[in-house]
């Protein structure tokens, strides 16, 4: 009986130790995913961008020296150029490292990707909140704010629509977060495999924090992602690592 005992506890440590890992490597690759992302960003806008834009500054410097009259007008285009560039180049960034999280909080943080993608994409996102609380956990705040960014970018990508809302709401023992669109939806027990993974890399972030995660969506009528995560540290965040 003693011996089987312990065979059991052996054996139910090794499926928790192989569920971390597999957590863990599903982490990872979402990681990995987000920073290919970013570099094909980097090198086929951004780099492409600034090649044009030094073209033009010396075809400017050229035309100047040669005192042509429409330099002007030349230099206003360059600088509108630059102005735009700047700005992608800091939306990249904070993509990269959310300062404004680790400064102002969660509330500000998502409040700004909201706005940046209402202005970046010509659309409408309504941005809610009740009663959160000032401090958070790092990984509290950092996964929440991950999953409002791919679950945002994705609506805006695939559902067709113009308006979305995004609502966090703070309860006595959690945070509640609701992403929705009423655009073309779809059926999620057809997700093939490999495919979705944005909502992998999502659900596996609300999953280490011991939270919950549901996706309702269906064909032709919109998609609303809730999360609700617990304001108690969670040990597999702690073991493994969020970031």
């Amino acid at each position: 009986m003693i011996t089987r005992g312990r065979t059991s506890n052996s054996a139910e440590e090794r499926t928790e130790e192989t569920t971390a890992r597999e957590s863990l490597q599903s982490i990872i690759a979402a990681q990995e995913r987000e920073l290919s992302n970013i570099a094909r960003e980097l090198h086929d806008d951004i780099c492409q961008r600034l090649a044009m834009l030094s073209l033009r500054i010396e075809r400017a410097a050229k035309a100047w020296a040669a005192g042509e009259k429409q330099v002007g007008e030349q230099l206003e285009q360059i600088w509108h150029q630059c102005s735009a560039l700047t700005g992608d180049v800091q939306a990249l960034s904070h993509e990269l490292h959310p300062s404004l999280l680790d400064n102002l909080g969660l509330v500000t943080a998502v409040r700004s990707v909201c706005r940046g993608v209402s202005e970046q994409r010509g659309i409408e996102v309504e941005f809610t909140e009740r009663s959160i609380p000032s401090s958070l956990p790092r990984d509290v705040s950092l996964s929440l704010f991950r999953v409002v960014q791919e679950a945002l970018y994705n609506a805006v990508r695939h559902s067709g629509e113009k308006h979305f809302e995004v609502c966090l709401q703070g309860k006595a023992s959690e945070i509640e977060l609701e992403v929705r669109d009423r655009g073309t939806g779809f059926d999620p027990s057809s997700m093939k495999p490999g495919k979705g993974l944005g909502l992998v890399s999502m659900t596996e972030r609300i999953h280490l924090l011991d939270g919950r995660i549901t996706i309702d969506s269906k064909p032709n009528l919109g998609t609303t992602i809730r999360d609700s995560v617990p304001l108690v540290a969670s040990s597999k965040a702690m073991t493994t690592g969020i970031n």
